[in-house]
């Protein structure tokens, strides 16, 4: 009987961690924290183009701000920059990733993806707030699935 007890209190114990893996958290999602030297905290920048991001009060979608990304690099292979969080996933469970975007004067060839499960191609052009989405699955097992 104590084994049974104890499946069932590891069970109630891991129920919570079961739940935030099939709907994870994306930390500071709306960009609305700011810190002092860092414009997305919580979230990590990799680079290896001309470009950057700052947060702005100017025409957010919702909520005080919002990021803009700028970029001063030709479209070419290898050169890119990313801005990145891992998120708890489970392999084959499908989850939706959506996000809202203003562009001006965007390249085509532009895309957002963890470079296993998904791509999320962003519009070219000058367009006001749109809301573009992507179904995706995990494949493989792994603790997260590094966004940016």
């Amino acid at each position: 009987m104590r084994v049974i007890a104890l499946i069932a209190v590891c069970l109630v114990l891991a129920a919570p961690s079961f739940s935030s893996l099939l709907y994870p958290t994306i930390n500071n999602a709306g960009f609305e924290e700011v810190y002092p030297g860092n414009d997305a905290p919580g979230w990590g920048w990799y680079a290896r183009a001309k470009c950057g991001f700052r947060s702005e009060t100017a025409d957010p979608h919702s909520g005080k701000r919002c990021l803009v990304f700028w970029d001063e690099s030709d479209l070419a292979p290898e050169v890119y920059g990313r801005l990145h969080q891992g998120v708890p996933v489970l392999p084959g469970v499908e989850y939706e990733l959506s996000l809202w975007i203003r562009g001006q004067e965007v390249a085509s060839g532009l895309h957002l993806g963890d470079w296993v499960s998904f791509q999320l191609n962003v519009p070219s052009g000058t367009y006001g707030w749109q809301k573009i989405s992507t179904h995706f699955a995990r494949r493989t097992i792994s603790a997260a699935s590094t966004w940016g």
